[in-house]
């Protein structure tokens, strides 16, 4: 703040010729007119800039009686009236006043002469009067405060009204909460004396002009705050608040006739320094005697300061220019000096220094916001601690006091706590905006704004007699949007340039623009300077923007960007200084309502919220950062820098841009579109969709994502993504597209969100292009952990080219069943869809053949083969029954025996009725179709000779087979049960075999899709019948045994009903699978007769055959995936085959012989080879 010539803070009491000051009389209220002088009218301008607000509600913190009886001394015209000032019981610098020159004399008592208080703009004189500052936690509207607002109960029960009340000394434009009131209120008697008289309380009343205070709302009604009063001949002064802030110059000066441009503030004082003030306010002036200045360099003198460093430890700062270190992570600070107290004291004595004695110190800072966060108090030691002094207000007793007079008290040791100003800006402005509030003059600290409506010209200044002629020549007024700041530290000069052909004018600071405009040919006149703005931002200022319309030719400068954003066809053309915001309801709360579109090139700070209504699209281009809500209701917001809110909100039909960020959280209701064009837009915060109106608008123009020649759009997360409403992929109408059209194809995807928090939700809609894409391809979403991937897809899965029935099959049931493009339903559904969208088109047949389950069918093929296998076996066995042969043989393949005695020629053997035992092993592999066979058992027999001419026999056995192939892997277990007969009628012959069994299978098989790996496990029983006739010829010719046959089988193999497990949605449930075939054969058998060698008797065989189905055979069934239906079907292999088989009989012993064979089955998509042996054995 700036020095007062005419500061009224000393004040007098008459003394009785005893010394004892008399008792006062209460004299009634009464409402005098006011002096004015030119310090009363300008201290009554409503104009209050950058005040500290120290409450969250109105409060009178202090109304303490100051001191008694020494303002307004009759006589006291300079040091020759000392002894007037000392029997009116004012402090006294005698000392001081011998020197030359002469001190000022204020320095050489605390009493006021009669002419001070008109002079010092109170509207009033008083004599002898006694004085009570009122100190609020609000400033004070100046305009409505007068004695009548103030209620003064005495402890007599009296009620009395003050003479005289202003804001002086406290009259800087940044300060203005304490009003000083002079009257008769009391006597100097200790309380509880008889006589003694003092003020118990403070009442703030009504009258005709009530007193207001103004708070972060704006302004509210004093009227009913109340607070008791102390004694100071009793309690000293106290510290009443401590901040600490950034500094600040912002308001720091006065009224002109008050101040005379003297400046008292940090930077002034401490140029290049001031950082960071605390600020203290006070219940009075302080003073070392009451008389005496504090200087700006006084501050180990009276205070300390209290920081916790790294460790915890409290630290004392009680030393101005020593830098302390904090420790690690902290950094450090130092006490700078004393501020807000008069000039620089360079060079400047005790005695003629000029102290303001109000009630706010600041004590100036520097070093790191760390170290400066970590200041926790402010203590007044006294002259209790060695090296300290007292403090006293101005009733103190000066260098040299009056034996016998009662002073006030010095202040007790005391610590107050430091509040923290740094994090939020706690001070308020506030200027009347009528033109009519104002007394004539120039200079003001506020500029006036006036608009000529035919010219379309704005005009600002700072002189309201200037504006006066201005409204006189057709212009309106436009409030008063800002402050006029002192000139200064960082601060310039604002100069005028009006357009010689238009009415528009120009104000800047800025060099370069003003050597342009000053040249010639420029088209503007400078007019000179007419007020002073700030070059920088600092706490209190806003920054004043300009917008220019070049259709109306006209300039508009504002602190409210709401002002410009609602200025319709106003462009943004930045910051043109900084000044306090002084436009009334201008809360931090912005509004952009307009038609027309704007690029904001500036940035946005210190607003709470933005609200986006209007059709026109508002660019935000630089950063900016938001305490509150963004809220876009109307027309588009595009952010291509990053904004720092809590949250931005998109209303339906609004529609949310950009390729910047959102420091924040996001809630759409309407549209949102990443990227400017082509691009990626980032959110920190989580992002939430809302309602059915919810669509989020995806450009694609290639297949990377971000602002790249083929890029596309995409949302990057750093929390949750809550899915909703539609999603709408865009291939056409924009630049990119344009430029380079783009087709996306099947297989391609685009990674459109990713979320580090986790996606949630699910779209409703997923909009498909009505061009733009293939005929056979739709677009489908992949719900990931923390990403949503977009994929091209086929439209129908069924009609992809080159799929086998089996994969058609399955792909048609999908095609029924796949989710609605975009949705998901939170099931494992979800997972399998995701991984089938994201199969690459060339491994979709193969994802087809999984999921179809064929090793299903081909386990029941594998099964029908075994009873097939089985039935070869009996015919072997009867065979060799037929030639008599010893009767034992184990086996389970083709078997063809040699038989003894009449068995070797072409005629029916005898009769024997002796049975014969058989075994048979088996091993073969093979394959059937895409997968791979293997085979192993036994089977063993009973049979005899019933008649000459029959043979009859049964047989059990087991058989293990499996299928492998790249569906999976099944094996079963087979039981087998036959009973078979033979008869011959001379070379004719004939045999006929019934074959059960009884299946336990089970299989596993893969399921492998994109991101997707799983294994379908099943188990289930089954069963089997085979039934077979055939009939030879017998011919012998010599050693050659030939028989060529014909033959007629029946098989069915069948599996009961399974589900899968292991596999989630994409296992399959089948009702059951069955084949059945009929099969006819043709083929020869031919045995050469033993022969010996080395002792064992040998017979080789050939046998070859013929065989036809009479269909395509595969198993086949009715299996439901994830709810559709399709037949389940194996691999149908070729109708004929060619069994090529050779053994070997070797006769061990009498009633004993061995065997092996080797056969060989081929067929188009199958083959087998069996090895076998086995014995027989006759009980002779």
């Amino acid at each position: 703040m700036q020095v007062n010539i005419v500061k009224i803070c000393l004040f007098i009491t008459i003394l009785q010729p005893d010394g004892v000051p008399p008792t006062m009389d209460v004299l009634p209220a009464t409402a005098a007119a006011p002096i004015v002088s030119p310090a009363y009218v300008e201290l009554q301008r409503d104009i209050v800039i950058n005040a500290d607000i120290w409450s969250t509600t109105a409060q009178i913190l202090s109304a303490d009686l100051g001191f008694e009886g020494i303002v307004g001394i009759p006589g006291l015209d300079g040091p020759g009236g000392l002894a007037l000032a000392a029997a009116a019981g004012a402090g006294i610098n005698r000392d001081w006043a011998t020197l030359t020159p002469t001190p000022p004399l204020r320095n050489l008592t605390s009493g006021q002469p009669s002419s001070g208080l008109v002079m010092g703009g109170f509207g009033a004189a008083v004599v002898r009067g006694d004085a009570l500052p009122i100190v609020f936690s609000w400033p004070v509207l100046p305009g409505t405060l007068a004695p009548t607002d103030i209620a003064i109960r005495l402890n007599t029960g009296e009620v009395v009204t003050p003479q005289a009340a202003a804001l002086n000394p406290n009259f800087d434009y940044n300060e203005r909460n304490i009003v000083v009131v002079f009257g008769e209120f009391g006597n100097r008697l200790t309380p509880g004396t008889a006589g003694a008289i003092y003020p118990v309380s403070v009442e703030i009343v009504a009258d005709d002009k009530p007193l207001q205070l103004i708070g972060p709302n704006g302004l509210q009604s004093a009227v009913g705050l109340t607070a008791n009063s102390r004694n100071p001949y009793v309690t000293g002064p106290s510290l009443l608040a401590a901040r600490v802030s950034r500094f600040s110059s912002v308001g720091d000066a006065g009224p002109a006739t008050l101040t005379a441009g003297i400046l008292n503030d940090g930077a002034t004082l401490y140029p290049g320094q001031a950082t960071y003030r605390l600020r203290l306010m006070t219940t009075g002036g302080f003073s070392p005697d009451g008389v005496s200045p504090i200087m700006p360099g006084d501050f180990a003198r009276f205070f300390q300061l209290q920081a916790r460093d790294a460790s915890g430890k409290l630290v004392t700062l009680d030393r101005a220019g020593v830098t302390y270190d904090l420790g690690a992570g902290l950094g450090k600070v130092t006490v700078v000096g004393l501020a807000e107290l008069g000039p620089s004291a360079t060079g400047i004595p005790a005695p003629y220094y000029r102290n303001d004695n109000d009630n706010y110190i600041d004590i100036i800072l520097n070093g790191d916001e760390t170290a400066i966060r970590s200041l926790i108090n402010v203590s007044i030691p006294t002259s209790a601690v060695p090296g300290y002094s007292d403090i006293y207000t101005p009733g103190g007793p000066g260098r040299t006091p009056t034996p016998g007079v009662t002073y006030t008290r010095p202040a007790s040791a005391q610590t107050l706590a430091i509040s923290n100003g740094l994090d939020q800006l706690s001070t308020v402005s506030y200027a009347a905006q009528q033109l009519s509030a104002y007394d004539k003059a120039d200079g003001l600290p506020v500029v006036f704004r006036l608009y000529h409506p035919g010219k379309a010209d704005t005009v600002y200044t700072a002189s309201s007699q200037q504006a006066a002629a201005l409204l006189a020549a057709g212009y309106t007024e436009q409030g008063v949007p800002f402050s006029n700041e002192a000139a200064g530290p960082g601060k310039k000069p604002v100069i005028e340039f009006q357009s010689v052909a238009a009415g528009d004018h120009i104000y800047t600071l800025n060099n370069e623009e003003i050597s342009r405009l000053r040249q010639d040919g420029s088209g503007y006149a400078e007019t000179g300077a007419v007020f002073t703005g700030l070059t920088q931002p600092m706490s209190g200022a806003s920054p004043v923007h300009r917008f220019h319309s070049v259709a109306l030719g006209d300039h508009l400068y504002t602190p409210s960007l709401t002002e410009g954003f609602t200025a319709e066809g106003y462009a943004y053309e930045g910051i043109a200084w900084y000044a306090a915001n002084l436009l009334p309801g201008d809360s931090g709360s912005l509004l952009f309502d307009r038609k027309d579109n704007l690029d904001f090139t500036g940035t946005l700070t210190g607003h709470n919220s933005l609200q986006k209504r209007g059709t026109g699209t508002l660019t935000l281009s630089a950063d900016s950062s938001l305490t509150g809500t963004t809220r876009v209701e109307e027309g588009r917001l595009q952010v291509t820098a990053m904004l720092r809110t809590s949250m931005v909100s998109v209303s339906p039909g609004a529609l949310l841009s950009g390729d910047g960020g959102i420091d924040g959280a996001l809630l759409n209701a309407g549209t949102l579109s990443p990227g400017l064009s082509i691009g990626t837009l980032t959110v920190t915060g989580s992002v939430v969709s809302s309602g059915d109106r919810a669509d989020l608008r995806v450009e694609l123009g290639g297949i990377r994502a971000g602002a790249v020649p083929d890029g596309y759009d995409q949302l990057l997360v750093g929390g949750v993504f809550t899915a909703a409403g539609s999603l709408t992929p865009v291939t056409r109408g924009f630049m990119l597209a344009d430029q380079s059209p783009f087709i996306p194809a099947v297989g391609q995807h685009f990674t459109i969100i990713q979320a580090a928090g986790g996606v949630a939700g699910s779209f409703q809609v997923l909009q498909q292009p009505v061009a733009d894409l293939p005929t056979d391809a739709r677009f489908d979403l992949v719900y990931g952990a923390q990403a949503v991937t977009l994929w091209v897809t086929p439209a129908t899965y069924a009609a992809l080219p080159g799929l086998s029935p089996a994969q058609n099959a399955v792909a048609a049931a999908l095609d029924k069943t796949r989710p609605n493009a975009g949705t998901r339903d939170f099931t494992d559904r979800d997972a399998f869809y995701g991984g089938l969208y994201a199969t690459r088109p060339a491994e979709l047949a193969a994802a087809l053949d999984q999921l179809a389950g064929s090793i299903h069918a081909e386990m029941v093929g594998a099964g029908l083969d075994t009873m097939r296998l089985f039935g070869d076996l009996l015919g072997d066995r009867m065979a060799a029954t037929r030639r008599g042969s010893l009767s034992l043989q184990f086996s389970p393949a083709t078997m063809q025996s040699v038989g003894e005695g009449q068995g070797r020629t072409a005629v029916a053997g005898a009769a024997d009725a002796v049975p014969g035992l058989w075994g048979r092993a088996i091993v073969g592999s093979g394959a059937r179709g895409a997968v791979d066979l293997d085979i192993a058992g036994f089977t063993t027999g009973i049979d005899a000779r019933v008649a000459d001419n029959i043979e009859l026999g049964m047989s059990a056995g087991y058989v293990r087979s499996s299928v492998d192939g790249g569906a999976g892997h099944a094996s079963q277990d087979v039981m087998l049960l036959a009973g078979y007969g033979g008869f011959t009628a001379g070379a004719f012959f004939g045999e006929a075999s019934l074959a059960l069994g009884l299946s336990d299978a089970d299989s596993r098989r893969p399921i492998r899709l994109s991101g997707l790996d799983r294994r379908a496990e099943a188990d289930g029983k089954g069963h089997m019948v085979g039934v077979g006739v055939s009939a030879g010829y017998r011919w012998a010719a010599d050693n050659l045994l030939v028989e060529p046959a014909v033959s007629l089988r029946f098989d069915q193999a069948h599996r009961n009903g399974f589900v899968e497990t292991g596999a989630g949605t994409s296992g399959l449930m089948v009702d059951g699978l069955d084949l059945r075939s009929w099969r006819s054969g043709i083929g020869l058998r031919a045995i050469w007769q033993a022969f010996t060698a080395g002792g064992i008797s040998l017979e080789p065989e050939v046998t070859l055959r013929w065989d036809h189905d009479f269909r395509d055979v595969a198993a086949s069934g009715r299996a439901w995936l994830d709810g559709g239906a399709f037949t389940l079907a194996g691999e149908a292999v070729g109708r004929d085959a060619a069994i090529l088989g050779a053994g070997l009989a070797a006769r061990l012993e009498p009633g004993l012989e061995g065997f092996m064979r080797v056969d060989l089955e081929e067929r188009r998509g199958g083959d087998r080879q069996t090895l076998s042996g086995g014995i027989r054995w006759r009980f002779d």
